[in-house]
């Protein structure tokens, strides 16, 4: 019995270190991304509840729906407090993942955060589009250094809708969803 208490304390000390940490606020390690993945999620993870539910330890996993253009869409959220806004919206047809959304800051390694300003991110540019219909009035980004992922900026602009407001208000503007795209890979 002795011989089995030592040999489960270090196990025990890791774990009890670890959820001090979650339950402090630090920071858990944030997400890698490529054109083949986004932390845990790759263009070959099923769009499927559980499936991204095993992937997310920590985070509230439930199936939703998104409107877009007046038409209701199924997607699926994750979130780390329950009732809390979702931190991640998986969009998806059938059982294929097309794409992942971010929208609370610290979740990914990118050249933005949330939060960020465009011009401190280097998202200024030709890369850049105007919103259009729900997205009216905010701009989106291609990253500039990898094809698949992008950003939607808030601007304070109030020009016509699917116009690009001035690089020095888009330079201004707030990083509010990262979107990386399995399309194509």
């Amino acid at each position: 019995m002795t011989i089995s208490i030592i040999r489960i304390l270090p196990a025990l000390a890791v774990t009890a270190f670890a959820a001090a940490a979650c339950s402090s606020g630090e920071a858990a390690e944030r997400w890698s991304v490529s054109n083949s993945q986004i932390g845990p999620v790759t263009a070959r993870t099923a769009f499927d509840r559980d499936t991204l539910a095993g992937l997310l330890p920590g985070f509230d996993v439930a199936e939703a729906e998104a409107w877009s253009e007046g038409m209701a869409h199924p997607v699926i959220e994750a979130r780390r407090s329950t009732g809390g806004e979702a931190e991640i919206v998986f969009d998806g047809e059938g059982e294929r993942l097309l794409a992942v959304r971010i929208r609370a800051g610290g979740l990914v390694e990118a050249s933005a955060d949330i939060g960020d300003t465009a011009g401190e991110a280097g998202l200024v540019g030709p890369l850049c589009v105007a919103g259009m219909e729900e997205r009216s009035g905010d701009v989106h980004c291609d990253d500039p250094d990898m094809a698949g992922l992008s950003y939607w900026i808030s601007v304070d602009y109030a020009g016509p809708d699917g116009t690009l407001p001035p690089a020095d208000i888009i330079a201004g503007g707030s990083v509010y969803e990262i979107v990386w795209r399995t399309v194509g890979k």
